[in-house]
């Protein structure tokens, strides 16, 4: 038999701060991941909330810095839909592309943070590279495709 295993997420802080492009506001959730015997993951995550328009030709123009490895994933529409329904991510710039470029103003469909955080963790993972703790600050919002 298989145990349960239950997410409970909370809302840590909400902070009101202006930056370069105006209001912003920043959610930190605090997320676990447990059983009966208690958490087995802890995750924080910020969220940052603004109704600026996002900049045409922004840090996903800027060069790549040289590293130890690299690795491409590929992103589609179907995977993001699928990681939208697993969080009940609701939010149309994950699968509705003519909103997303059209109302939202991104270059195409936005993938998660938390799929994007997956998938570099799996990443480093896949190479051998094993941590207790993983942080990431995502400066530009990845695009599918």
């Amino acid at each position: 038999m298989v145990g349960r295993a239950t997410s409970v997420r909370e809302i840590a802080s909400v902070e009101h701060k202006e930056g370069r492009s105006g209001p912003l506001v920043l959610v930190t959730v605090a997320i676990e991941i447990g059983d009966d015997e208690g958490p087995a993951i802890s995750e924080t995550q910020t969220i940052v909330y603004t109704d600026a328009v996002p900049a045409v030709g922004s840090d996903a123009d800027a060069p790549v810095p040289n590293a130890e490895w690299e690795g491409e994933v590929a992103t589609d529409t179907v995977r993001l839909f699928r990681f939208s329904a697993l969080t009940f991510n609701g939010h149309r710039i994950h699968y509705d592309e003519a909103y997303t470029t059209g109302e939202e103003s991104y270059r195409g469909l936005v993938v998660h943070g938390p799929l994007t955080a997956i998938l570099l963790a799996e990443m480093a993972r896949a190479r051998g590279i094993a941590g207790r703790a993983f942080h990431f600050h995502g400066r530009t919002p990845p695009v599918c495709g």
